[in-house]
């Protein structure tokens, strides 16, 4: 197995702290909707308490999630979902990635929501990403490992 050097996670937060106060406020409205059911009569809105607090516990366990892996010389990019079974899969826990060589990247929409990048047999593939949710500053990084590998070679 090979050792990584250098690994760099960017993920949708860039550190805890921005992503607990929203991981706090889901939470709150969790506890809120789940007393609600719980203090509700049998009804209609039983139902409805309970798929509000699903979707409160879903917001907080993707509040926090990894969009790209930086490595010395490849990437590892989180596909953005394109069919409705992606999407399915993306919210069950199923990420779909792909590697990527830096060398080999041409550059990224201005959007942020696709990867250019040329395949081995010289065609151009764009790649699906959710870049656009990344900060200016790890945009930044980004932007450098590719300026980088164009320097080395």
């Amino acid at each position: 197995m090979q050792e990584r050097k250098s690994l760099t996670k960017i993920t949708l937060e860039t550190s805890v702290r921005a992503a607990a106060p929203f991981q706090l406020i889901y939470t709150a409205m969790g506890i809120v909707f789940g007393m609600q059911m719980v203090m509700t009569p049998r009804s209609l809105l039983q139902g409805e308490y309970a798929l509000a607090v699903l979707v409160c516990v879903w917001l907080i366990h993707s509040a926090k999630r990894v969009l790209v892996v930086l490595d010395a010389e490849t990437m590892e990019v989180t596909l953005r979902p394109t069919t409705l079974r992606g999407l399915f899969g993306e919210t069950f826990g199923k990420k779909t990635t792909a590697t990527v060589e830096y060398r080999s990247v041409v550059g990224v929409s201005e959007t942020w929501r696709e990867l250019y990048v040329v395949n081995r047999n010289g065609g151009m593939s764009v790649i699906p990403v959710t870049w656009h949710e990344l900060s200016t500053h790890d945009r930044g990084v980004i932007l450098r490992r590719f300026q980088e590998a164009k320097d080395e070679s």
